[in-house]
């Protein structure tokens, strides 16, 4: 936190910095017992309903792996980019109207590409 400002201005500076630019969403997740009880065919509807979304939003997965195998905490983990902060908002509010939290546990982190001096 810097010094002299509160959580609130330090938010509103956050989206103000990031209006107009790129925004780096990093994820992991690992499922909960209600996604386990869907049927193969929800799970494949609602996989094509994330994907179709993040189309819309001009929103794209640079990655998206399974970590099952490497550790006990997140089954998965993905990297996507939303072309402004508003995009990747909006896809957050499709992701509650959804239900998708209903059925993850999830961890994200947000970020504006940036280059550091050499």
């Amino acid at each position: 936190m810097l010094v002299g400002t509160s959580l609130d201005e330090q938010n509103e500076e956050s989206d103000e910095m990031a209006k107009g630019k790129p925004v780096v969403k990093v994820w992991f997740m690992r499922p909960k017992e209600a996604w386990f009880r869907l049927s193969e065919e929800k799970r494949e509807e609602l996989s094509r309903k994330h994907d179709k979304k993040l189309e819309e939003l001009h929103a794209k997965t640079i990655v998206l792996c399974d970590s099952r195998w490497s550790n006990e905490e997140w089954a998965t983990f993905g990297v996507e980019e939303f072309p402004n902060i508003e995009a990747e908002q909006e896809y957050t509010r499709f992701l509650e109207e959804l239900g998708h939290f209903t059925l993850v546990e999830s961890k994200i982190y947000l970020g504006i590409p940036t280059e550091f001096p050499s």
